[in-house]
């Protein structure tokens, strides 16, 4: 894990793609997942895997416009997409999302897509610690975009407090999520903070300076803070 850490200035999932390759890269028996969107989620063309298992899905087309991605890909409109998983007939060990980063796309899709992660399987999102609250915006603007995405995964562990879960403070901030205790991995949160935090995005508060304040308490924090 230490040189991952090493590469922190590195951006746009630079760094979970040597991760990703690095452990699933030969492992033909592993069935695998990208999920991504026209705005979001290009690094995930960029692993160039040899497994054999592995299912990649690009939706919201209504955006695309000169627009190129791997030659695997499954182009779809986004509210197909548990039609499309279901009739795959099958889990997957690791999950990688790089989701529309507004609120309701981010939960909707962790809530969707963990679903159909085996009992060993991992999931792992992009964009769950913007560093700044410039990138933090709730709509989407060009450039660098976290968006709301690191309050849906705050949201998720809230809900689902028998998983076990890691956010990795580099690149944009890589949240991971599994049904087992990994290395690294815990879920002894502050509950309250959790709640406090979505409340204040109910009521329209400075919901990243509050994250940035508290997020050693709402969650496990690998790296640096």
């Amino acid at each position: 894990m230490a040189k991952y850490f090493k590469k922190k200035p590195y951006r746009n999932g630079d760094i979970i793609s040597e991760f990703i390759h690095d452990l699933y890269s030969s492992n033909e028996y592993i069935h695998i997942l990208f999920v991504r969107t026209p705005t979001t989620g290009d690094w995930l063309d960029k692993i160039l895997i040899d497994c054999p298992n592995v299912l990649r899905i690009l939706y919201d087309t209504h955006k695309l416009k000169d627009f190129s991605c791997h030659p695997s890909t499954n182009i779809i409109e986004h509210d197909t997409l548990e039609q499309v998983l279901g009739s795959e007939g099958r889990r997957f060990d690791l999950i990688c999302v790089d989701t529309f980063h507004e609120f309701s796309y981010s939960k909707s899709d962790l809530s969707l897509l963990f679903a159909y992660l085996t009992e060993r399987g991992t999931m792992v999102c992009h964009d769950c610690f913007p560093p700044s609250n410039t990138m933090a915006v709730p709509k989407y603007i060009d450039g660098g975009w976290c968006g709301e995405t690191y309050i849906a995964f705050i949201d998720f562990a809230f809900h689902h407090p028998e998983l076990f879960y890691g956010l990795l403070n580099i690149d944009t901030g890589i949240g991971i999520i599994s049904k087992i205790q990994l290395k690294l991995l815990r879920n002894q949160f502050n509950k309250e903070k959790q709640q406090k935090l979505l409340s204040m995005r109910e009521d329209g508060g400075e919901v990243y300076t509050y994250f940035h304040e508290n997020c050693k308490q709402m969650m496990n924090i690998i790296g640096f803070v």
